[in-house]
């Protein structure tokens, strides 16, 4: 969840508020069948226009929150170097919030309690520790493979295919109609 890591990351704030004080409007309405965009469940619970998601939204995302392209002069559009813009994705983030709070109003809960916020939170908490990695076995196998396809490659056959002569994808090794299988 964006907002609880920035809070709990960021090194101006550093809140740690217990995931379980925390609820999610995108999985409430999902828990729903709804959709979780804001824009998308705004609409569909026909909010006034003025606390609907604001559409230029996303490009205000793209440019403040991602790096620009290598070849580009300006590698990070900030509040400094776009102020006018800077100044509508503030608005386009509280107006966020507004979305956020009606939505949350008008969602049923039902589906959103006990065991499945229970199992939101235990989702949550296994996102913030990540999983173990054995970066010498990754290695080992990228190691491996780089020699296997090197051999392949010394045989004549294709290195990022099957050997030649095989058939390519699914249906590889598996029985046709007429020797008794399924496609």
């Amino acid at each position: 969840m964006f907002d609880r890591n920035v809070l709990r990351l960021s090194r101006n704030v550093q809140l740690d508020i217990p995931i379980e004080r925390w609820r999610c409007s995108m999985v409430r309405a999902m828990a729903h069948g709804l959709p979780g965009s804001l824009d998308k469940i705004g609409e569909i619970l026909r909010l006034p226009h003025d606390k609907q998601k604001l559409k230029e939204g996303k490009a205000l995302v793209q440019l403040f929150c991602k790096p620009r392209p290598k070849n580009q002069k300006l590698r990070r559009a900030t509040r400094h170097t776009d102020p006018e813009l800077w100044a509508r994705f503030i608005e386009y983030a509280k107006g966020d919030i507004v979305s956020m709070r009606e939505i949350w109003d008008k969602l049923p809960s039902w589906n959103y309690q006990g065991q499945e916020l229970a199992l939101w939170h235990l989702d949550q908490k296994i996102n913030d520790r990540g999983f173990a990695v054995d970066e010498e076995l990754v290695e080992a196998a990228i190691r491996a493979t780089d020699r296997e396809q090197k051999k392949l490659a010394a045989r004549g056959g294709n290195p990022k295919g099957p050997p030649a002569g095989l058939p390519a994808g699914r249906t590889r090794g598996r029985p046709t109609r007429h020797e008794g299988g399924h496609p």
